[in-house]
């Protein structure tokens, strides 16, 4: 009955390792997977931002030709050309 009994813990000791490692390895690809869509949403974020700042830079090109024109759309828009 001892050796019945020890054969069994060593089975679910087994079974409980086997899960484990099953786990473990699901968990490393959650991790992997959420790692990667981190990483593409950063490159996302960056790349708007570039274009916010590409935006920015050419409105502000715009205001100061406006601005040298005295104000005169007319004028601005033939400067910017």
């Amino acid at each position: 009955m001892l050796e019945r009994h020890k054969r069994d813990l060593t089975a679910m000791d087994e079974v409980l390792q086997e899960e484990q490692s099953r786990q473990m390895e699901i968990m490393r690809e959650r991790m992997k997977n959420r790692n990667a869509a981190k990483a593409k949403e950063n490159a996302l974020r960056q790349i708007k931002l570039a274009e916010i700042a590409k935006e920015k830079a050419k409105e502000a090109e715009q205001a100061k030709l406006y601005e040298q024109a005295g104000g005169d759309l007319a004028v601005s828009i033939a400067l910017e050309k």
